[in-house]
């Protein structure tokens, strides 16, 4: 073989490898934000944040997005925060793949307005229980970013009973799952002012149904994170 096969040989071979660099797999990460309260669009801004904390991707939402550019392994941080909303924070892990992929993710923005109230959408207890169950993680969680992310803010855990044969054995559940949830909060190094409204009767705006439930359905006592003061 000739000189000029080697040097036209090497030549191909690091442009194809340079090609290589430039179509490395990307993942895309795409979904809606959401008003928690009103279920409409929410128009935020959302930041992408890698393990070292190097800000890498950012795109705003009109209440629908798309993000390109995640490394296939990896795992990133999403802050998403807008004009009357609770910043949030979550995690993606970005699975490892050869092909081009995109996640879907939706985010429920928390508006951000003193007296607030965002409810425990799936009540964290068990029938006549007051310790949170285990596995619970996942209904908390959004509560616990919303706190941690805004440190300052005050908030109030109201807790209404579940039915119950007394006013009296109602509140003193009441009072203990509170105690639970905040519990719960500070072990995850949720540091902000927290007072508890245990309730004595039902939840005006969950009234008990006055037709027979079906077998194995029962009414569960609200439970609601109130925003007491925003700082």
């Amino acid at each position: 073989m000739s000189k000029l096969f080697f040097i036209v040989l090497i030549t191909v071979s690091l442009s194809l490898a340079s090609f290589g660099q430039f179509t490395q797999t990307v993942v895309s990460l795409t979904g809606t934000t959401i008003d928690e309260i009103t279920k409409e669009a929410a128009k935020v801004q959302i930041k992408v944040y890698d393990k070292s904390g190097k800000q890498t991707g950012r795109t705003r939402s009109s209440g629908k997005y798309f993000l390109t550019g995640l490394k296939p392994g990896n795992t990133y941080s999403i802050e998403v925060y807008g004009k009357g909303y609770f910043l949030k924070e979550y995690e993606i892990i970005v699975p490892p793949t050869d092909k081009y992929t995109e996640i879907s993710r939706d985010f429920v923005l928390t508006p951000m307005r003193e007296g607030a109230k965002i409810p425990i959408k799936v009540v964290p207890f068990d029938k006549g229980k007051s310790s949170i169950r285990t596995g619970a993680d996942y209904i908390m969680d959004d509560i616990v970013a919303i706190m941690r992310s805004n440190r300052k803010s005050s908030f109030e855990i109201v807790v209404y009973p579940e039915v119950s044969e007394s006013e009296d054995e109602a509140l003193k559940l009441s009072a203990a799952r509170a105690e639970a949830i905040k519990n719960y909060l500070n072990a995850r190094k949720v540091r902000n002012e927290i007072t508890l409204s245990p309730q004595q009767k039902y939840d005006p705006d969950k009234p008990i149904p006055t037709r027979k439930r079906a077998k194995g359905k029962r009414y569960k006592g609200s439970v609601y994170i109130v925003v007491k003061e925003l700082l």
